[in-house]
């Protein structure tokens, strides 16, 4: 599928759905996706990753207030979570499972996570730590250690606005400094109501060894309602491309 051709369904797919109905309270989601993955090397088969995540927060998130995919960052909720992925690139089958938690003290956040990755050559246990503060509300500042590889930091920020009434924009930047390379990127999500959000990003990788590269993606969201949602994206870089579909279920 040519990129023009997914990024004009992401957007008509995202504008022809209903409106969303009342909005109601939730404090469990659970979440899955696919994605399949397409390499640009010739010797590479297109392969796929498949997940399912689940989240528990430690007190209602409520929904009426804000965009629907916004409603627990805006909120400030604290939480704990459990991912698992699985890709299978040929007959190197890999998987990595995570749990991680994030818990506010006011405008102060404190991040966790431990994971675990396994496919055909080994398996390894990684950790992470980090911590945040929202100078604003609607904001966000963050930075977190990882101990993957000889250690990865994260810097993170995120501004959602929501001075336009049924209007609001999410914005994002980040910067990743990995043991072969770093990474740099922005993001904005154009939010045309509660429900409904288009956006893209754009990254700048710098490799260690080898030329640079510049990974684009464009994006949708919908929520059919306040408890069942769903996304489609689009992202392509020298070496690959990449489509997903993702959907979530709230209680």
């Amino acid at each position: 599928m040519s990129a023009s051709r997914f990024c004009s369904l992401v957007l008509l797919g995202a504008l022809a759905l209903p409106h969303v109905a009342a909005a109601s309270d939730h404090r469990l989601e659970l979440g899955g996706s696919y994605q399949r993955v397409e390499p640009s090397a010739n010797d590479l088969d297109d392969f796929d990753v498949w997940s399912v995540r689940g989240t528990y927060y430690f007190a209602p998130v409520r929904n009426a207030a804000y965009p629907l995919a916004e409603a627990a960052f805006m909120e400030r909720a604290s939480r704990v979570s459990a991912s698992f992925s699985r890709a299978d690139p040929g007959d190197d089958e890999a998987d990595l499972s995570q749990i991680s938690a994030g818990f506010y003290f006011d405008r102060l956040l404190l991040l966790a996570s431990l994971s675990y990755f396994d496919n055909a050559w080994g398996n390894e246990t990684d950790w992470s730590a980090g911590v945040g503060y929202a100078p604003i509300d609607g904001s966000l500042i963050s930075v977190e250690y990882s101990d993957a590889d000889d250690g990865n930091w994260h810097l993170r920020g995120k501004w959602v606005y929501t001075g336009w009434g049924a209007q609001a924009l999410n914005l994002t930047a980040h910067a990743d400094f990995m043991e072969h390379y770093d990474q740099y990127g922005l993001g904005a999500d154009f939010y045309f109501n509660r429900a409904i959000s288009v956006g893209g990003a754009v990254y700048y990788r710098d490799y260690d060894s080898g030329p640079s590269d510049t990974i684009h993606e464009v994006r949708a969201r919908k929520f059919l309602t306040p408890a069942l949602g769903g996304g489609v994206s689009y992202r392509t870089m020298d070496s690959q491309d990449a489509w997903s579909i993702d959907a979530v279920l709230r209680f």
